[in-house]
């Protein structure tokens, strides 16, 4: 029902509805909300907190892991690079070791592009 025709009726029910969106970067909520929680739910502000951190701790280590990850590769391909070369492979041992460093340049510029 258009406005004009509710007028026109005699409605006088107002159907404005309000939302309000609230948005914050990052593990914890801004301390106002943090201190609604608390009074909502005692106790609830240190279970937050507690879970950022171990939040904190579990991307720490999966970070560490692919880093360990990436160093094994790494080895693996430049061993079987040298290894391929030896054999008198190289044409493969280029193939492998360019291929190789291409991968590593690209993902060099991608991380210093943002």
């Amino acid at each position: 029902m258009k406005r004009a025709d509710r007028q026109k009726s005699g409605s006088s029910r107002s159907l404005s509805k309000t939302t309000v969106v609230a948005q914050y970067q990052g593990p914890l909520p801004p301390p106002g909300q943090m201190e609604r929680y608390e009074v909502i739910q005692p106790g609830a502000a240190e279970r937050i907190i507690a879970m950022a951190e171990a939040e904190q701790q579990s991307r720490h280590s999966l970070e560490r892991t692919g880093l360990r990850g990436g160093l094994v590769l790494w080895a693996l391909i430049m061993v079987t690079t040298v290894v391929l070369a030896w054999l008198g492979s190289h044409t493969a041992a280029w193939v492998v070791g360019s291929g190789f460093g291409l991968m590593m340049l690209d993902r060099f510029i991608r991380s210093r592009n943002g």
